[in-house]
């Protein structure tokens, strides 16, 4: 899994007295604002070094790129292949059992039969059946965190793509242009 965010200075952090005394902290900026992903949207509540835009398009390749179905299975199947659980003896109460059978259904249904990467899914299932079985649990509840992961990294892309569009917007709108007081009336 990966995670990546903008950073945000949080207030009372040797980080935020640096930029503050540097006079780069944006004012309010230890306000969040709600619903909007914190870290992941809401980070850079400072002046940057780097260009803001450059910074925003980076971070949007990031999270599309490391996101992308193909990518995240890989990293998956990976994982599944390279855990060692020869030794591990997983002892599962009858229960559990149940309410396994009953998520591994609900898993194929929405990841082996209606998602649009249900390819990805069935290429690790049956490599990881053959390759390392005792993998298997894990694998589906790494590939079952699709299921946010996805649709998180599309919403936050949006969102950064709207941020970027509105500090377009604040960079090149045109200055309002007073008449020079040698023509004042």
């Amino acid at each position: 899994i990966a995670m990546a965010g903008l950073l945000f200075a949080l207030p009372g952090t040797q980080l935020s007295r640096r930029l503050s005394k540097e006079g780069r902290l944006h004012e309010e900026s230890h306000l969040v604002k709600v619903g909007a992903g914190d870290q992941c949207i809401n980070g850079l509540n400072f002046e940057t070094l780097r260009p803001k835009m450059e910074i925003l398009s980076d971070y949007q390749k990031v999270i599309s790129e490391c996101y992308r179905p193909e990518k995240y299975f890989g990293r998956v199947l990976r994982c599944a292949l390279l855990l060692d659980r020869s030794r591990g003896k997983l002892r599962i109460p009858f229960r559990q059992k149940v309410r396994d059978v009953s998520a591994f259904f609900r898993l194929v249904r929405v990841l082996g039969i209606q998602a649009s990467y249900r390819r990805e899914f069935w290429n690790i299932f049956f490599q990881v059946v053959l390759r390392n079985p005792r993998a298997l649990r894990y694998a589906m509840a790494l590939m079952a965190l699709y299921i946010h992961f996805g649709p998180f990294s599309r919403h936050v892309a949006e969102q950064v793509e709207q941020r970027k569009i509105s500090l377009n917007q604040t960079q090149t709108a045109t200055p309002v242009l007073w008449p020079s007081p040698a023509f004042a009336p």
